[in-house]
């Protein structure tokens, strides 16, 4: 987690509004339905447990996974009256759990933290043979801010590129590593959001600076140029005249072999 518990469980319910959109149209083109079996790894505090719940129905099964207690906890008032879903503490890229049994795997947003490879391998031993594996990453792009805060474009490229420290895991890579490992029928799709200040998801680059900041003032910036645009950031978040465009999240799916 970047921030405080409640500030970054904030954040990460955000997350997951602003990109139920395009979960749901991934979920609805693969066919997730009525009976399925269901992984969400590294689900935070929902991730896409309610869409799949509602999918699946009373005969199906949705199993979120996440390492932290908190999130967790969360999840579980958050799904409370969704009988369907269970909720299993594990660090990812392991799981615990069993081999074989899910018609569908999804992790979004976890392969810079878990590596792409390893957690690719754990998805596809999860998965049925016929099953569908799915992978959200960002692209390299970084988020974009208009009107941008002073030094904000200048920095925004390396915060991105520390938190792409994996190569393997931004979006176009992982349609190789899909490939390498022999799935099929592999599917790609590419989504930005829009919206101005205000929206809960524009919180995301004043996190984004606090989780490097660190890393940056190590790399030579200065503590007061980081201060002045922690507080430019974070009017940027509430300000509706400030026009924000997210970093592009790549989807990349398949099927493992029968």
């Amino acid at each position: 987690m970047l921030a405080t518990p409640d500030r970054e469980l904030g954040r990460l319910r955000a997350q997951a509004r602003a990109w139920a959109p395009a979960a749901a149209q991934l979920l609805d083109q693969l066919g997730v339905g009525p009976g399925w079996t269901c992984a969400d790894l590294g689900c935070g505090p929902i991730g896409i447990l309610d869409l799949l719940a509602r999918r699946v129905g009373r005969r199906g099964r949705v199993v979120g996974v996440d390492r932290h207690p908190a999130a967790l906890l969360t999840a579980l008032d958050a799904t409370r009256r969704l009988p369907n879903v269970a909720l299993v503490p594990a660090t990812l890229p392991t799981t615990g759990l069993p081999r074989r049994g899910f018609d569908f795997v999804h992790a979004r947003l976890v392969g810079q933290e878990a590596g792409a490879g390893p957690l690719l391998d754990e998805m596809i031993a999860l998965a049925r043979p016929g099953g569908w594996i799915a992978i959200e990453e960002p692209g390299r792009e970084p988020w974009t801010i208009d009107p941008a805060p002073a030094d904000y474009e200048r920095l925004a490229s390396r915060v991105t590129g520390r938190f792409l420290r994996r190569r393997s895991a931004i979006g176009p890579a992982l349609i190789e590593q899909f490939r390498r490992r022999g799935l099929r029928r592999i599917g790609s799709r590419v989504h930005r959001l829009e919206f101005r200040g205000g929206h809960p998801y524009a919180v995301m680059p004043a996190f984004a600076l606090a989780g490097a900041r660190t890393w940056l003032v190590a790399r030579g910036v200065p503590r007061p140029t980081l201060d002045r645009l922690a507080e430019a950031l974070e009017t940027a978040a509430t300000d509706r005249r400030v026009r924000h465009q997210s970093f592009p999240l790549w989807q990349v799916w398949a099927r493992r072999p029968t």
